[in-house]
């Protein structure tokens, strides 16, 4: 898959990523320093594009 920023889904515009082939396969997500788990409830709050 090549990375194209217009399908990102997060708040920076940009990545160091941009217009590479990637390959892979998320594990682990961790946020603030705890693991998100998919059996538990998200925290925080989603944040769009322009938007703090």
């Amino acid at each position: 898959m090549t990375l194209d920023l217009a399908a990102v889904a997060h708040k920076n515009p940009v990545s160091a990523y941009a217009g590479r082939r990637l390959a892979g396969v998320v594990r682990r997500t961790w946020l603030r320093g705890s693991l998100v788990a998919p059996d538990r409830p998200p925290h925080g709050r989603f944040l769009l594009r322009g938007q703090r």
